[in-house]
């Protein structure tokens, strides 16, 4: 009984650690709290470091001691300090899902998603409703005109979006039709959020991470039934959304946001000084300062932040930042591929994780993620989730030798 209670007690925490992760419109804010008291719940007995985490361990915090390196000049600035501390709890999260997901891992990996895909719904919910003014004090939850929910920035609710999306959608195409009320209007819901964020980022994210977990369930589909219902939905999910589309669209508001945003290149992302002459010029930069410039120091320089987070990582985390972001991306990545295709009980939704962390690294190009509390939790999970795949793998193969 105290063994259950206990388990029970870190689910819990785990569940509402990973809900408030969508309630981030100030810093600290309450993802941070509800982590330290999971944290609390679980040091007592509920860890343990898995030697196959020390080598990603190590390098991550190669990246973060950069940060240390940079703060050094700039400590008296303006939120330098807390960015920094900030910045060295998330990259701790991370390590607390993985250490986390080793251990009895279906039943932790569905709490996390459970509380997840409910506070995208929650989060769709509020934007939605402020979006068409049905709620007080809807101009807390848009930002020129668009939808941000309960975050800072259309741009980060979007991409916190992709993942309970696709997993709704894969839920779809294994129990057909008659999960539509479970998983189709959820779908439906947060799709709709996405798509009123009006970000270029998001839509693709979601279109791009769509596509993989398609592509990669029905590789893994053990029946030609399933695949059908895979080809079958995905068709029918497409016409679906494009009709909701252009029922949005009908509204003037709506389309002509929509025709504004839906251009490649905005403004802000041509010039010399534009999104991306911001990346070649800073990249420049970079090469004279191996310590970097220091936390949130870019924009003084070219008026704007990096949106670049493999920039950012040069100049908030000097060169050896700039070489451990990318390195620490590759690791999960090759990690997370050697280990999805096995056939384990957690698979369709190690398949989800995968794509949305695929797409959200291909992103980091184009937008600053290194303070996302959701990348460390994909990044997190990822890991958790190779090592206990690798570990099932090899109980399989002993088991089939004996």
């Amino acid at each position: 009984p105290r063994t259950l209670l206990a388990e029970t007690l870190r689910r819990i925490s785990l569940w509402l650690m990973v809900f408030c992760g969508s309630f981030v419109m100030i810093e600290p804010s309450p993802y941070e709290v509800m982590a330290l008291l999971a944290f609390a719940v679980w040091l007592v007995g509920g860890l343990r470091f898995p030697r196959e985490l020390i080598v990603v361990t190590l390098l991550l915090f190669v990246y973060m001691t950069g940060s240390l390196i940079t703060l050094v000049p700039v400590l008296s600035l303006e939120k330098t300090l807390m960015w920094t501390l900030v910045g060295w709890f998330l990259a701790f999260t991370g390590l607390f899902y993985a250490m986390a997901l080793t251990q009895q891992t279906q039943p932790r990996l569905e709490t996390i998603v459970s509380a997840y895909v409910a506070t995208g719904v929650v989060c769709s919910l509020i934007g939605i409703l402020a979006y068409f003014r049905i709620m007080p004090g809807a101009d807390a939850f848009l930002r020129y005109d668009r939808l941000k929910s309960t975050f800072e920035d259309p741009n980060v609710v979007s991409a916190f979006l992709v993942l309970p999306a696709v997993v709704l959608l894969q839920r779809l195409y294994l129990d057909g039709v008659r999960g539509f009320l479970r998983h189709g209007i959820p779908f439906l819901i947060i799709t709709m959020a996405i798509f009123l964020s009006f970000s270029r980022g998001g839509w693709g994210a979601l279109a791009a991470a769509a596509l993989m977990m398609t592509v990669m369930t029905f590789a893994c589909a053990r029946s030609t039934r399933l695949r059908t219902r895979i080809i079958l939905m995905c068709a029918a999910g497409t016409v679906l959304i494009a009709l909701a589309v252009m029922l949005l669209l009908s509204t003037s508001s709506v389309g002509a946001l929509f025709e504004q945003r839906f251009s490649l290149e905005q403004s802000y992302d041509t010039g010399r000084f534009g999104r991306f002459g911001r990346h070649w010029l800073g990249f420049e930069l970079a090469l004279d300062k191996p310590i970097g410039i220091g936390m949130l120091q870019f924009y003084k320089h070219f008026g704007e932040d990096p949106h670049n987070t493999f920039l950012n990582a040069f100049m908030s985390y000097g060169w050896i930042g700039g070489i451990a972001w990318p390195a620490l991306a590759v690791a999960t990545l090759v990690a997370g591929y050697r280990t999805c295709f096995v056939a384990t009980p957690w698979r369709p939704l190690f398949i989800c994780f995968m794509a949305t962390y695929t797409i959200h690294i291909v992103e980091a190009w184009i937008i600053d993620i290194d303070h996302w509390r959701h990348h460390w939790l994909l990044f997190g999970v990822v890991w958790g989730l190779a090592i206990a795949s690798a570990r099932w793998r090899r109980q399989q193969t002993q088991a089939i030798s004996h």
